[in-house]
């Protein structure tokens, strides 16, 4: 056994080099999840799930003046879906009703009225 090769020892990474792989980890960890998401939301019927999400984040930052949006969460049926999405920092709540073909029937915000984030 060669007793000056680094290849043999099984020393954890720490510092600089420990924080890159554990941030590393997390991201595809992360990408992992976001992928069996997109997956789980896929129908058999050919519905693009994103065209809904991207059709009511663009209506949602037209009707809100904020591009700082997050999609929080989908409801689909047959007809249409409901896409909820928070504005801002402190994730304002809107509702977005979206043909599954990506038309947009209605924005609204759900929220208290004084937490409306200004113009």
């Amino acid at each position: 056994m060669d007793r000056d090769c680094p290849c043999k020892l099984a020393v954890e990474p720490t510092g600089v080099v420990g924080a890159v792989l554990s941030i590393r980890t997390r991201l595809l960890q992360a990408a992992a999840i976001a992928a069996a998401f997109v997956a789980a939301t896929a129908h058999a019927d050919g519905v693009d799930p994103d065209i809904t999400v991207r059709a009511c984040l663009a209506a949602v930052a037209e009707q809100a003046g904020s591009t700082d949006l997050t999609a929080l969460g989908k409801n689909y049926s047959e007809a249409n879906s409901a896409v909820l999405v928070g504005v801002g920092p402190d994730q304002a709540p809107w509702r977005c009703l979206v043909s599954n073909d990506g038309v947009v029937a209605e924005v609204r915000f759900t929220g208290a009225e004084d937490a409306l984030p200004a113009r």
